[in-house]
């Protein structure tokens, strides 16, 4: 069976642009909703989170790469509760503090009380400030466990949270410092930037292909009579990155 699936990841949208998206009062079929790699804050998500209440079989939500700081956890925290057939949320690369980890570990937790599967919650690379205590906080109080590699089945936990340590440093930047990484770093013997070297001698910006010329255009394309929306002609879309070693 295909998965249905509505994919705007990627398309530069801010949270005007999200002022227009089209609603109909109908069910959706979809199981997966992706608006990640874009400009929404809370205000936006409020707008996708119109949308996902619609969708009675949503299965995973994908919003990281955006700018949603804990008053959108408050919201999605809401929207989780009553979301019970959610099984995933992709929220990294954001801007939520520990506060908004807190809310939304423990929404997660409360929304999976009633089945052995796990809520898969990504949330690397926000600004928490220390993670190692938020994690043991969060051990000490919720059905939580921290994990490096995904788990599919029954768990006696009833949320995952993976590569968590991974938070952004006190400038902002990502942080991808870890465990690969150091013993990578051991074992290297030459120069760190050897791998930039193979004849590559033009600037950074020469790798777009000549005819790129911005991000798809911004528009809502109309929907069929079951209120499915037609998303368009878009590439492939990418797997949500995993930390760096």
């Amino acid at each position: 069976m295909v998965k249905k699936l509505l994919d705007y990841q990627g398309r530069a949208f801010s949270d005007a642009d999200l002022k227009e998206l089209p609603l109909k009062d109908v069910i959706y079929p979809y199981e997966e909703v992706n608006f990640s790699q874009n400009s929404l804050s809370a205000e936006g998500l409020r707008k996708v989170l119109e949308l996902c209440s619609r969708c009675d079989s949503l299965r995973i939500l994908k919003l990281y790469k955006n700018e949603i700081s804990d008053e959108g956890a408050q919201a999605l925290g809401r929207f989780v509760r009553k979301c019970t057939s959610l099984e995933e949320m992709h929220l990294s690369h954001n801007r939520f503090t520990e506060r908004g980890v807190e809310i939304l570990v423990k929404a997660s937790e409360e929304a999976r009380k009633d089945t052995k599967h796990p809520m898969w919650l990504r949330l690397e690379q926000n600004e928490v400030k220390n993670p190692e205590q938020v994690k043991r906080n969060l051990e000490k109080h919720c059905s939580v466990k921290f994990v490096n590699q995904r788990f599919r089945g029954e768990s006696d936990y009833k949320v995952h949270l993976p590569h968590f340590h991974f938070q952004r440093n006190e400038e902002g930047e990502p942080n991808s410092d870890g465990p690969r990484k150091r013993q990578w770093e051991k074992n290297w013997e030459g120069d760190r930037d050897d791998w930039r070297k193979p004849g590559w001698d033009g600037p950074a910006e020469d790798w777009r292909d000549d005819d790129w010329d911005g991000p798809p255009r911004k528009r809502w394309r109309g929907g069929g009579d079951d209120g499915a929306w037609d998303e368009g002609r878009r590439p492939p879309p990418p797997r949500e990155p995993s930390p760096e070693p």
